[in-house]
């Protein structure tokens, strides 16, 4: 049959609303792409440093400190998994961010758990709708303001 002869497809509107809401993978590149350069970064030993510490270029253009980037990290998806009622195992970025912080020699397999990890949170990022990560992401700000004042306890 002649393509133009061929019937068209009816319009399935539920299939054009079934990942409304959800992040893209234009959002997911511009927030993953700055941790997997670090980690690109940390396997080569290329990083950057601002007083001894390894720093990254995040996804808002600012210097950050590497550890203290996946602490916060951990917490937030840490909370997301918490109320979503899925696994999250943060060990292997806390273990290879104190690596960092006390100024210790990474493994190749320190990086490749923690890269498991952040893959994990890819998949968890992808499925969250996007106002829960907003929220999650306010949540984790406030908290970031709350220590850098020193309310916490």
């Amino acid at each position: 049959m002649a393509r133009n002869k061929k019937p068209r497809h009816r319009y399935n509107p539920a299939r054009a609303l079934r990942r409304r809401g959800f992040p893209g993978m234009a959002d997911m590149f511009q927030i993953f792409n700055p941790i997997y350069t670090a980690f690109e970064q940390l396997a080569n030993s290329t990083y950057f440093e601002a007083d001894g510490v390894p720093v990254f270029k995040d996804c808002f253009g600012d210097w950050s400190e590497i550890s203290t980037a996946m602490r916060g990290w951990n917490d937030c998806f840490a909370r997301i998994c918490r109320n979503t009622d899925r696994p999250f195992n943060p060990e292997p970025l806390n273990n290879l961010a104190d690596t960092l912080t006390e100024g210790g020699e990474i493994t190749r397999a320190q990086l490749n758990e923690a890269l498991q990890v952040i893959g994990y949170t890819q998949t968890i990022f992808r499925s969250t709708p996007a106002e829960a990560i907003r929220s999650y992401a306010r949540d984790e700000n406030i908290a970031i303001q709350l220590q850098t004042m020193g309310l916490t306890a």
